[in-house]
C-alpha cells in the first residue's frame, strides 16, 4: 500500500558564501511532506536511488537518522534508468513476504546548485560519512536483499588485506574477525555450508536469510 509521496524542488538563489543545500536535505524534506512523523518513525527500510551530484557512502543511513526512524536497514542502488521502478517492485515483494514493514524510497539531485556554485567559484558541500563499513551493517545489507547467497570472508592474514591495511593505524578495524562475522551471519541467516579455500585465508559461506 502506498502511504504517501513527496516532491521538493529547490529554486533558491545560489550563493557561494552561504551553506548549500545537499541531496539528503531534499530527501528529508520530501519524506516529511509525504508522511506523518509517526509513519516515518516506523520506517524499517530506507532505499535510495544512486546519486551523481553528491557522493555519499550510505545516504540511506543519513536519511533514516534525520527522519527519526527507530530501527532500519538501508540500500543504495546501482546506476540505471530502470532502478526506481525496480526498487518499487522489490519493496512490494519484501513487504508482501514479511521482510519489511514500512519502506521509504527516495532520490535527490542538486545539479543546478552544484553547477551554479562552480561557475561562481564555489563547490557543493555534502555530509561526509566515515568510509569504514561496520560488519553489522554489511550483514544487514546482505540480508536486505532477501535471497540465498554465497559470501566470502577474507581473513585478516590474507595477503591482499595486508596490502590494504599497510598504511592504516593498527587496530582501526578491531571487529574485523572471522568469529565476529560468523556470529553476525548466524543471527540473520541460515548457514547451509562453509568451506575454507586453499591457502586458509578465505572462507566461503552458503546462506539464506532467516524467515
Amino acid at each position: 500500500m502506498l502511504v504517501g509521496y513527496g516532491q521538493v524542488n529547490h529554486r533558491d538563489e545560489i550563493d557561494p558564501d552561504r551553506p548549500s543545500v545537499e541531496p539528503v536535505d531534499l530527501m528529508v524534506a520530501a519524506a516529511e511532506q509525504a508522511a506523518d512523523p509517526r509513519v516515518l518513525a516506523a520506517v524499517d527500510s530506507v532505499r535510495v536511488v544512486h546519486m551523481l551530484s553528491a557522493h555519499y557512502r550510505n545516504p540511506g543511513q543519513l536519511l533514516g537518522e534525520r527522519i527519526g526512524a527507530a530501527s532500519f536497514t538501508t540500500q543504495y542502488s546501482s546506476v540505471g534508468g530502470n532502478v526506481p521502478q525496480s526498487l518499487v517492485n522489490k519493496a512490494c515483494v519484501d513487504i508482501q513476504r514479511g521482510r519489511a514493514g514500512v519502506v521509504l524510497l527516495a532520490g535527490g539531485e542538486t545539479w543546478r546548485t552544484r553547477t551554479g556554485l562552480k561557475t561562481r567559484g564555489g563547490k557543493l558541500v555534502w555530509t561526509v560519512q566515515d568510509e569504514s563499513v561496520p560488519l553489522p551493517e554489511v550483514v544487514d545489507w546482505l540480508a536486505s536483499w532477501g535471497g540465498r547467497l554465497v559470501v566470502e570472508f577474507v581473513h585478516g592474514d590474507d595477503v591482499q588485506v595486508g596490502r590494504l591495511l599497510a598504511n592504516k593505524p593498527p587496530g582501526l578495524f578491531a571487529d574485523y574477525r572471522q568469529e565476529a562475522f560468523e556470529a553476525l551471519l548466524a543471527a540473520r541467516f541460515l548457514v547451509h555450508r562453509q568451506e575454507t579455500l586453499p591457502g586458509a585465508t578465505r572462507t566461503l559461506y552458503l546462506a539464506e536469510p532467516k524467515p
